[in-house]
């Protein structure tokens, strides 16, 4: 099965995957973010986190070495603190707050090739030299973010917003009965309202829900929510390029926050896509939008999956075109390719193996709808304007050959998705294979899905071809 293996890195000991309780409340924790993705993740593909703090350990204990890196295929930072510090207060000093130089050129390369979620929150006064001057304001998160290669580009580390009135960025959502300015509005179940930027109509494929194919075009509903804070950070665009910015891909503003006590319309999410040159980027103005404080409001079922309907599932479902779209190329171009992968291991579609053509394709059909989702498919699969480089010519056949005109529902053709089936099983069945668990990556299955591709687009010629010639007709 295609796996994403994501490193949640923190500076802060508060930070936690452990389910939340009476006495450990966990509120800065990841728990919630964990089960929204493990209940949403497409089921041909596993998304697993592993969380590790700098300083668990001791102070700087756990740097973003190579070796680290190379473990995982993206890097999602949730850092609190703000500067190097200095024996202060009686306590002792704590140089490597920031990435030091070695990490820093480590994650320049790595970054050429993988997915990077950068977050922080609003400034508060610096710890060595406070005063009142907001302009000094260091934010949290500065430590680990602020020498990210591209990503410390994307956020404001240094000045507004703070958590004073008169320059916070509060997104929050009144409920009737606090003050817009009450921190408990950011726990309770109610989410902000998102803007999404377009291109050509279309958002981005961040906040993209409900995909369908149909004889009308494309079509999907836009995730137009967030946990809503009462003093979120800054994410930007830059109004300049350095030599860190390889190729012309430029990051975009795709999402932006109301303030409601000021009229303020400001970014919350940025994207990059490096195209050929570099790996993905996406900055967030704060790190409530994934911490369990900010989550915990929200109607959740017994075992805190997200309900079917409610914001939280939508805001669950960002989560994981998050963890999809941020994947290093390889993984992402591998996608559609890996959903063909988990039908054919199927045991009910493979238990119809030697049925024929259609059986096999309409057993399949069901399946993906059902445990992958057609969404999720069309997901993987089709183009995005915000995108720069152009998707793999593999992915617009599989779109032209498996979209199905007669299917108003989005519904792929049934006979395309057998044919495709039916040649991963004929390949397992020449090498001697009774069982395929467990031998994903033994088979070229891009080459396996080019000929099935052309042996459909062959019948299909056929089919029309005789159809012109049937006088009936």
């Amino acid at each position: 099965m295609l796996e994403i293996r994501v490193l949640l890195y923190t500076d802060y000991l508060e930070v936690k995957l452990d389910k939340p309780t009476r006495n450990a409340p966990n509120v800065y924790g990841l728990y919630f973010l964990k089960r929204a993705v493990e209940a949403k993740t497409p089921s041909y593909v596993k998304i697993n986190f592993e969380l590790v703090n700098r300083h668990e350990g001791g102070h700087a204990a756990n740097k973003l070495t190579p070796e680290l890196l190379n473990k995982f295929d993206e890097l999602w930072v949730f850092g609190r603190h703000q500067i190097n510090l200095p024996v202060l207060l009686g306590n002792p000093a704590q140089p490597e707050m920031e990435l030091t130089l070695p990490e820093v050129g480590a994650l320049r390369e790595w970054m050429l090739t993988h997915g990077v979620l950068i977050t922080g929150d609003h400034s508060n006064q610096n710890p060595i030299t406070p005063n009142s001057d907001h302009s000094t304001y260091l934010n949290l998160g500065r430590a680990l973010g602020h020498k990210i290669p591209r990503a410390r580009e994307l956020r404001l580390w240094q000045g507004p917003p703070t958590t004073d009135r008169d320059d916070f960025f509060n997104t929050q959502t009144p409920d009737g009965e606090h003050d817009i300015e009450d921190e408990i509005l950011g726990a309770d179940g109610l989410a902000q309202a998102l803007t999404l930027d377009k291109i050509d109509g279309n958002v981005h494929r961040l906040f993209w829900k409900n995909i369908r194919q149909t004889d009308g075009g494309i079509t999907f509903e836009p995730i137009e929510v967030f946990p809503d804070h009462l003093h979120e950070g800054a994410a930007i665009v830059p109004s300049s390029f350095g030599e860190d910015w390889p190729g012309t891909a430029r990051p975009l503003q795709v999402a932006s926050g109301f303030d409601r006590r000021t009229s303020k319309l400001l970014p919350v999410v940025i994207a990059y896509d490096g195209g050929t040159d570099a790996g993905r980027i996406v900055a967030d103005s704060t790190w409530h939008h994934y911490f369990n404080v900010n989550l915990s409001g929200f109607p959740k079922s017994a075992d805190d999956e997200p309900l079917p309907g409610t914001p939280f599932d939508d805001i669950a479902q960002y989560y994981v075109n998050l963890a999809l779209w941020l994947a290093p190329k390889e993984v992402r171009y591998a996608m559609p390719l890996a959903v063909f992968s988990f039908l054919a291991r199927h045991p009910q579609v493979f238990e119809v193996a030697r049925g024929g053509t259609q059986l096999v394709g309409g057993t399949a059909s069901n399946v993906l709808e059902r445990q992958v989702g057609l969404s999720n498919f069309w997901w993987a699969l089709l183009p995005s304007e915000f995108e720069e480089r152009e998707p793999p010519e593999i992915n617009g056949l599989l779109q032209t050959a498996l979209f199905d005109a007669k299917g108003a529902d989005g519904r792929v053709d049934v006979l395309t998705l057998g044919m495709i089936i039916e040649q991963f099983h004929e390949m397992w069945l020449l090498n001697g294979i009774v069982d395929p668990t467990g031998v994903e990556g033994a088979f070229d299955e891009e080459d396996i899905v080019r000929k099935s591709l052309m042996r459909a687009f062959s019948s299909k010629a056929e089919q029309a071809r005789e159809s012109s010639e049937d006088p009936g007709e």
